[in-house]
């Protein structure tokens, strides 16, 4: 099945009528997997809406999390959300790539929203899914790039240690947003203003189209078609009067 984003409008009202459900009929909702920017965007409508709301996607520090809206009786809880956590174990050499993993599952009929962070190392791979495909992976789930996979529940999964970011250093003439995606995407600043204008780049999950805007050390940026990045440092000044800059890529 192909990977695709559902349409944002789609999204939109989906989160929307969670949140009026949770407060008119007390009953909880839940929408997604979403990614950084639809997390952004529902937490943008949930500042309007009186039910409480939350997010969790399997662990703290999760990529794609899934949102809820809770009526009066309920906090907002991990326990509550849908999500569950499985091991799929290979042979000890292999090294499971993200996107075989995520293919081996779209292939399954599964939508991409249903899927939640994929987290691989040696032999393994911890997939947070939707609870109600959660039985549905574990029998159908039996090759992965190839591979011979088996497939657990896991109640509380041991996480593959994070991957090191591939670092970016460069000089800047400022902390112009234009500045900072031409060093990430290896492109002239003209070319960066048309990525921003187009909405080809996101910060900490935003559209970010002002190509004037300034970025801040610890901001995250994705770049379509480029990855994304996390801005370590701007500054000090060099010599010659240009801001050293660092930042990280994400594998």
């Amino acid at each position: 099945m192909a990977q695709h984003r559902e349409d944002p409008a789609v999204t939109e009202a989906r989160i929307r009528e969670a949140l009026r459900n949770a407060q008119q009929r007390g009953k909880p909702g839940f929408v997604g997997f979403l990614d950084l920017q639809e997390a952004a965007r529902a937490r943008t409508l949930a500042l309007h809406a009186p039910a409480a709301s939350g997010f969790w996607g399997g662990y703290a520090d999760a990529q794609r999390v899934i949102f809820g809206a809770f009526p009066d009786y309920l906090e907002p809880d991990p326990m509550y959300y849908p999500v569950t956590a499985l091991e799929a174990t290979l042979r000890r050499s292999v090294v499971p790539e993200h996107r075989a993993v995520l293919g081996s599952l779209m292939a399954l009929g599964i939508e991409r929203d249903t899927v939640g962070d994929l987290l691989t190392e040696a032999g393994r791979a911890v997939i947070f899914v939707r609870s109600e495909l959660a039985q549905h992976i574990v029998q159908q789930l039996t090759r992965i790039g190839g591979e011979g996979v088996s497939v657990r529940i896991v109640e509380d999964p041991v996480l593959p240690p994070p991957k090191p970011l591939i670092p970016v250093t460069s000089t800047i003439a400022s902390p112009r947003a234009d500045c900072i995606v031409a060093v990430l995407a290896g492109c002239g600043r003209t070319a960066a203003a048309e990525m921003l204008t187009r909405g080809a780049v996101s910060c900490n999950g935003e559209i970010c189209t002002a190509v004037a805007g300034e970025i801040e050390p610890g901001d995250i940026l994705s770049i379509r078609g480029t990855g994304k990045f996390r801005i370590e440092s701007i500054g000090p000044q060099t010599k010659k009067g240009r801001l050293s800059f660092r930042a990280g890529k994400y594998q």
